[in-house]
Parts: C-alpha cells; sequence; structure tokens
C-alpha cells in the first residue's frame, strides 16, 4: 500500500505536469501559426437565405439648376427657384419594395503583404439563380419637414436575373488593377423582365416605352453571358465602369410597345440588336 507520503508527491507531480501542460495550451496562436497547424488561414462568411428587402430613396437636396449643366433650364420648364426632389425604388410594402432573392453567397476574405504594397482581397460568390427586383420607381417632392409627396410613377417593377456571377473586390493596393473585378458565366444571360418606361398616366392607364423582356447575352449560338474582367473603380471624377475587353453582345428585346402598355395592338413586335460592341467604353458615374 502507498504511504501518505507517496501519494502527496504523486499528486504534487501531476500538478505540475497539468500546469505546464495548460499555461502552453493558454498560450495565443497567430495566424501563421494557426494556418501551419489546423489550416485555419483567411476568413469564409457565408450568407444563407438572406432576402434584403427595403424601399430605396435618393433625395436631390438642390432640385435642377444652372449648375447641373443644363444650358437653360427655363427652356425645359424648370422653377426659376429648384426644389428638393426624391426617386424612390419601391412602393414602401413588402412585396413592392426593392428586393432581392433568398440565395446563399459567399465572402471570402484574405489579406496579403503584396511585396510591400498590403491589400485586402474579398470573394463574393453570388447565389446561382440572383433575382433582383427593382419595386415600381416614383419621383416625389421632398418636403421641408423630411415627407415626400406628389409621387409619381415613372417605371414599372422591373425583374432582373442572373446566374452565376462571382465578383473579386481588392482594398489598398489592389494588385489585380481594379477595385472590383467581375467575372463567370452568367448562365442563360442578363434576364430583364416587365420594362416600362412611363411618360404619363390616364384613367388607370400608362402610356409609355415597355418591353415583355429583354436578354442579353453572347454574340453568337451561346445563350449565356461571359463576363471577364468588367470592372468598377474610383477616381477623382467618380464611379468608373468598364465592360470586359473586346465585348460583343446580342441585346434581344421581347414584345415592344411604344404607347398604352396595357394594350396588345400597341406592340410593334420583337428587335434585335446582334454583335453590339461594348468592350470599349466606359461609364463614368459623377456627382454634381
Amino acid at each position: 500500500m502507498l504511504n501518505c507520503k507517496k501519494i502527496k508527491t504523486m499528486c504534487i507531480a501531476m500538478a505540475i505536469s497539468l500546469s505546464w501542460q495548460l499555461s502552453h495550451a493558454l498560450e495565443p496562436l497567430d495566424n501563421e501559426a494557426l494556418s501551419n497547424t489546423a489550416a485555419q488561414d483567411g476568413l469564409t462568411i457565408t450568407l444563407q437565405n438572406i432576402a434584403p428587402n427595403a424601399r430605396l430613396i435618393w433625395t436631390d437636396h438642390t432640385g435642377v439648376s444652372l449648375a447641373d449643366g443644363v444650358l437653360n433650364p427655363a427652356d425645359y420648364g424648370f422653377n426659376a427657384a429648384p426644389s428638393a426632389g426624391a426617386l424612390m425604388f419601391g412602393d414602401g410594402t413588402r412585396a413592392g419594395n426593392f428586393r432581392i432573392s433568398e440565395g446563399t453567397s459567399v465572402i471570402t476574405l484574405d489579406s496579403d503583404a503584396g511585396n510591400g504594397s498590403p491589400f485586402l482581397n474579398i470573394n463574393i460568390q453570388l447565389p446561382d439563380d440572383l433575382q433582383i427586383q427593382t419595386g415600381d420607381v416614383f419621383v416625389s417632392s421632398r418636403e421641408a419637414d423630411g415627407s415626400y409627396s406628389n409621387q409619381t410613377k415613372i417605371m414599372r417593377d422591373m425583374r432582373i436575373d442572373l446566374a452565376g456571377l462571382n465578383m473579386n473586390v481588392q482594398l489598398g493596393s489592389s494588385p489585380q488593377g481594379h477595385l472590383l473585378l467581375a467575372y463567370g458565366v452568367v448562365n442563360d444571360g442578363v434576364k430583364i423582365s416587365n420594362i416600362g418606361l412611363i411618360g404619363t398616366e390616364s384613367a388607370g392607364q400608362e402610356y409609355g416605352i415597355g418591353l415583355s423582356a429583354m436578354k442579353i447575352k453572347d454574340t453568337g449560338s451561346s445563350n449565356d453571358l461571359t463576363i471577364n474582367g468588367a470592372s468598377i473603380d474610383i477616381s477623382q471624377d467618380g464611379l468608373v465602369v468598364k465592360p470586359s475587353a473586346g465585348k460583343q453582345v446580342d441585346v434581344l428585346m421581347q414584345d415592344l410597345k411604344l404607347g398604352n402598355l396595357s394594350s396588345a395592338d400597341q406592340s410593334i413586335g420583337d428587335v434585335a440588336l446582334k454583335g453590339l460592341q461594348i468592350g470599349n467604353h466606359t461609364l463614368t458615374i459623377t456627382g454634381h
């Protein structure tokens, strides 16, 4: 049998051993150590079944004036004293707001030293069946108390279908050469449905330019749209958007209407633009 002295000695030895192990287990591990021991490097965020839904409102507090580049606003019926107006996407209801369909998006973040020019790389994989709906689009007056009045519908609730698009964002030195670089194959092309540009309304009827659907795809026999290097950058002039270099697309428009958008008699048929060159253009969006 073990005497009390031997038991005490064994307990002290075990306590010392356990204390040493715990002290090492609690030591902090940096990113490099985690990568070497358990392949834990970078960060992945998976967003599942998130469906943004909101009314989007852009307010122009200064209205339209000579400073906006309009040579003579009076020629276009503008008031001598410009007033605030607003552009609204959505009618304020969940069914009619600007909304994006549910799906799974994967965001992968990594940071890199970049040979002395560090950057953050953010890769975004969008859902395979992404649907975006704008909601009906209105213009309105912005009142002094912050409310909106005289809402007038100018566009219908459009649906945009995308499938298979990936984007890569770099913040910092941007070794890819752009802030955002988009790539991938949009399966069955980009489809936009229920297009309606409304000029006037009367007795519940909408008058303007309408399309049942429009599809943008690669020129030729393929029904897909390949995006290889479309980019977005920020410059001193604003937001600069460039399509893929040398890109050619077919634009297929179905059931083009001019006039009463509710009348089948106003349809002039289908219209197609084949081999449209868009790869050498630049779109710059600037505030004023």
